[in-house]
Formats: C-alpha cells, sequence, structure tokens
C-alpha cells in the first residue's frame, strides 16, 4: 500500500500520470529537435519549440510561450511531420512550457 500521507502529496500526481499512460491508444517515440509554430490568430507569430515526443496523431513540446493555450491552431514542422494542429493542453514548468498537440491535417 503506498503511502497516503498529507505531506507527500507527489503520490497522486505519479499515481494519475502511470494511469493515464497506460490508456494511450498509441504508442510514443521519443524525438529530439526543433518544431517551428506558426500561430495565425490573433495576429501572425513564429515560436520555435523542442520537440520531446512524438506519435501518430500527435506530438509534445517545450516551448517559451505563454500565450498558447488550449484549442490553438497552428502549423506545424518539424523533422518527422509537417501540418496542422492543434493545442491539446500545456503545462508550466520551471523555466519552460510543456504543450501536447494533436495533429488534425499532415
Amino acid at each position: 500500500m503506498l503511502p497516503t500521507t498529507r505531506s507527500n502529496r507527489a503520490w497522486p500526481e505519479l499515481l494519475s500520470y502511470a494511469t493515464l499512460a497506460e490508456r494511450r491508444r498509441e504508442a510514443r517515440v521519443k524525438a529530439a529537435g526543433a518544431v517551428e509554430l506558426l500561430v495565425c490568430d490573433p495576429a501572425p507569430q513564429v515560436i520555435t519549440a523542442l520537440l520531446v515526443d512524438v506519435s501518430k496523431s500527435g506530438f509534445r513540446a517545450l516551448h517559451q510561450n505563454s500565450s498558447l493555450e488550449s484549442g490553438a491552431e497552428v502549423r506545424f514542422r518539424h523533422e518527422f511531420a509537417k501540418g496542422k494542429a492543434r493545442v491539446i493542453w500545456s503545462r508550466v514548468l520551471p523555466g519552460v512550457i510543456e504543450s501536447g498537440f494533436r495533429i488534425l491535417k499532415a
């Protein structure tokens, strides 16, 4: 049995992550290199991000742009694919923002 004391709040987060990983429909492949994101709305801007991993229908990247919100659509280009994607989620980590993207059109 895992400890569930108040002083150790990391356990529920780790369990949630493990459960999420088991529900993934597609395998993820670790990746590295740049991914270029073109955001057109509200004003055109190019964001250079670092690719973390890829799957058949999406990818995960690290970047510094706090205005990139869930639901935003971007044009993307990286070593494995290019096309149109939607930001599905983002989380702020120390010094960087991590976002997950679903490919809409390759």
